[in-house]
This record gives structure tokens, C-alpha cells and sequence, in this order.
């Protein structure tokens, strides 16, 4: 049976996903502080296609380095299972910053924790496998 989770693996994707997630709030940041764009989702969304941009280089390239799949149909998956994310992202976000009023940044923390369980097992398993 395939080892589940192998730590070397686990390291490099939390490493990447560091740097894909401060991409993101990067830009997340910049559109809400400085562009002034009035709506924490529209912002979190341009930031999340930044971050994803970034994510799938470094999880082709850094995390999953031995797959050997055809980059199309990793790219084709990739970009599925980040709509989804990013959408799911996006919504909850909206709930939470802009319907809700709580802090962007809090809701922000706490959907990446939650999509990054996600990502991890499906990238694993259903993209560079």
C-alpha cells in the first residue's frame, strides 16, 4: 500500500503553500490598502488567482517533483480543483468580511486552514499522482 503521508513530501508542500499563501494576501492586501478596492471578496479573489498561479509552479516543480503525468491533464486538474478552492475561498470570505463583518484577515487564516487539508490529499492523490 502507498505510504499516506511522507514528511520530506508534507515539508515542501507547507513550504510551498507558505509562499503561495503570501502571495496571495499579498496581493489580497495591496487591492484592499492601497488600491482601495471596497470588496474584501473581489480583492481575495484576484489574490487567489496570483496564489494559485504560484502554488501549481511550485507543486510541479518543488512538491510533487517525481510525477511524471502528462503537464496538461496536471494543469487541467490543477485548475479544477483550485476553481473550486478558490470559489469556496472567495464565498467564505465574502460571508465572513463583507455580510458579516469580521475581520478579513481572521476569515482569511481560517479558510486556508481548511483548504489546505484539501489541496494537500488531492494533489496528491487525484493531480500529480
Amino acid at each position: 500500500m502507498k505510504n499516506i503521508i511522507n514528511t520530506s513530501e508534507v515539508m515542501r508542500f507547507v513550504i510551498n503553500g507558505l509562499i503561495a499563501t503570501a502571495v496571495h494576501f499579498s496581493i489580497l492586501y495591496l487591492c484592499i490598502n492601497f488600491l482601495m478596492l471596497n470588496y474584501d471578496g473581489i480583492s481575495n479573489l484576484i489574490g487567489a488567482v496570483f496564489g494559485t498561479l504560484s502554488s501549481f509552479v511550485g507543486n510541479k516543480v518543488f512538491v510533487f517533483k517525481d510525477s511524471k503525468g502528462n503537464i496538461f491533464m496536471q494543469s487541467s486538474k490543477f485548475l479544477m480543483l483550485y476553481t473550486i478552492m478558490v470559489i469556496n475561498h472567495g464565498l467564505f470570505l465574502y460571508y465572513w468580511s463583507d455580510i458579516s463583518n469580521h475581520n478579513y484577515i481572521i476569515g482569511f487564516v481560517l479558510i486556508t486552514m481548511m483548504n489546505t487539508v484539501l489541496s494537500y490529499f488531492c494533489n496528491k492523490y487525484k493531480v500529480f499522482n
